[in-house]
């Protein structure tokens, strides 16, 4: 009685198959055809199978290409050879052998030899074959994974949200140091301010202007904004009165309408700028 077992030689794009009667004596006779891997094709292949009478069929674990192959034989093929009359106990079975349980030797590989070495070791018991769970028990552990992805999506969502809300308070206290400079860092706490009144980073919740004297370590900037009365400060040495001054002259000149330039600034800008100028 003969007794066939088909071998798949699994290709992204093609599908070479070997079929042989293995009841037989002698040497085995191999039926070689080429199928796709589009769907059509995989219907195809599970007619074939059937027309030839195909009681098991073995391929190769390649990448993840043999699992469209798999589940199609499993929906088209295996059903009609189980439920058959005069089924066997192995009728209908699909196999899964690790690819390198099937290495040939250098020089002798092919996609047909591949295919019958294959259905040589497996009637000789020499394959490595893989576990594949039934389909409900995989379907089971798809839901599984997804529902244990989607907790981690989650988890990472709320940890990447709260690190960047802490990544933007330091950002905004470092801009704040940049603007008012290296006195800027002592002067943070004031920032919140009383009653939520701050008409100015650090300024008096009554009247909004800067407390100058905190300032007095401010360094230059850009000109402009609260550059401008840095800018206009002369320092402890010209002033002669080692920073009371520089303090005086600042608070006088911060109004709660603004910053605006003394006439120091104006002094200093004829002397570096315009009066450079006008002197080429």
């Amino acid at each position: 009685m003969a007794y066939h077992i088909a071998a798949v030689d699994v290709h992204k794009r093609m599908l070479a198959v070997v079929d042989a009667d293995v009841a037989g004596q002698g040497e085995y006779q191999f039926e070689r055809r080429k199928f796709g891997t589009t769907g059509e094709s995989l219907r195809a292949l599970a007619e074939w199978l059937v027309q030839q009478e195909v009681e098991e069929v073995v391929m190769e674990s390649t990448a993840q290409y043999w699992k469209p192959v798999w589940a199609a034989l499993e929906q088209y093929w295996k059903p009609l050879r189980q439920q058959r009359e005069g089924a066997g106990k192995m009728s209908g079975t699909l196999h899964l052998c690790q690819a390198k349980s099937n290495r040939g030797r250098r020089g002798r590989e092919g996609d047909f030899v591949d295919g019958e070495r294959m259905v040589k070791r497996l009637v000789a018991q020499e394959l490595v074959l893989s576990f594949v769970p039934d389909p409900e028990q995989r379907l089971w552990r798809t839901v599984t994974r997804c529902k244990y992805q989607l907790t981690r999506d989650n988890a990472r969502q709320g940890t990447l949200s709260e690190s960047t809300g802490e990544l933007a308070g330091t950002n905004a206290q470092q801009a704040f140091e940049l603007g008012v400079g290296p006195a800027g860092s002592q002067r943070a706490p004031d920032v919140a301010g009383a009653g939520g009144r701050r008409s100015r980073p650090g300024g008096d919740s009554r009247t909004g202007r800067l407390p100058a004297a905190g300032y007095a370590g401010a360094t230059p900037g850009r000109p402009g904004g609260r550059h401008a009365t840095a800018c206009s400060l002369s320092s402890p040495a010209e002033d002669g009165t080692a920073g009371a001054g520089v303090a005086g002259r600042a608070d006088r000149a911060i109004r709660p309408g603004g910053f605006r330039a003394t006439a120091g600034a104006s002094r200093r800008s004829a002397t570096f700028g315009g009066g450079a100028r006008a002197g080429r």
